[in-house]
């Protein structure tokens, strides 16, 4: 084998690697239908996170809004003349 041959062999070796490197990503357990622990954990926490911020946000609005003052806090006297 020359010089050339080599140079070809290790050009098919390469594609081989690869080849074979993106079938294993492809069946990797990320593309599998069944979620893993850690993917159920990270969607849980994207839930709470969420569920956490609308209630802050509803906290920060209710805030906003000054609570209505009660009868009878109100002064009885008439208005001053």
């Amino acid at each position: 084998m020359g010089p050339g041959g080599q140079g070809r062999a290790l050009a098919l070796g390469l594609w081989i690697v690869k080849l074979a490197w993106f079938g294993a990503a492809r069946h990797s357990p990320r593309m599998t239908a069944e979620p893993t622990r850690e993917q159920r954990l990270a969607a849980q926490l994207r839930e709470n996170l969420h569920r956490r911020k609308a209630q802050a946000r509803e906290i920060k609005g209710a805030a906003a809004t000054p609570p209505p003052i009660p009868a009878s806090t109100l002064p009885k006297s008439g208005p001053a003349h």
